[in-house]
């Protein structure tokens, strides 16, 4: 057998469609903001007087089905009216950090694998000499011009909405199935 359960839960979204089409499964067939409103004014407002009112208002409407229900806009959307919704943001470019350093890396000759990597040309030729003597294989030897900070970040470009731009709201409310 299956049993109604009431709930209520809130939904956000960029426009009003993309927050009712969050509240699936549940079938939103109507927008009960402005009944809400009227009986909002005449009554003082608790969580177990909205749950009934909400209850009566599907039952008037006759939504109250499995997956069917109201929702009440609690705050509408407001689209983003900038021309440019952008900051630039360019941190201090420290010069130090972004020139380059010289690594002497050794690849072995049969896989091509990377076996040491090195500073100095007398460093890398002394783990070249280990390495052939443990592995009898031979080392080539390249030189790699690299920066010393890998990811040198040059500019930041932020989303900057407009002060009145906001997000829909919703208030949904109707009954989901539940088995025994």
């Amino acid at each position: 057998m299956t049993n109604l359960m009431f709930s209520k839960f809130e939904v956000i979204g960029t426009t009003k469609d993309e927050a009712i089409n969050q509240a699936a499964p549940m079938n939103l067939m109507v927008d009960a903001t402005q009944a809400y409103n009227k009986w909002k004014a005449n009554v003082a407002v608790t969580d177990e007087s909205l749950k009934e009112w909400m209850k009566d208002y599907l039952r008037k409407k006759k939504y109250d089905k499995p997956n069917m229900g109201a929702y009440i806009v609690l705050q509408a959307a407001v689209r983003d009216t900038r021309e440019r919704p952008y900051q630039v943001e360019k941190p201090k470019y420290d010069v130090r950090k972004h020139t380059p350093e010289k690594f002497y890396i050794g690849r072995a000759q049969d896989t091509g694998t990377e076996i040491f990597q090195e500073k100095t040309a007398k460093a890398a030729e002394a783990a070249a000499k280990e390495w052939i003597q443990d592995n009898q294989v031979g080392v080539d030897v390249f030189i790699e011009h690299r920066l010393k900070e890998k990811n040198s970040l040059y500019m930041k470009v932020n989303y900057t909405p407009s002060k009145g731009a906001c997000k829909a709201k919703l208030l949904v409310f109707g009954y989901k199935p539940v088995e025994d």
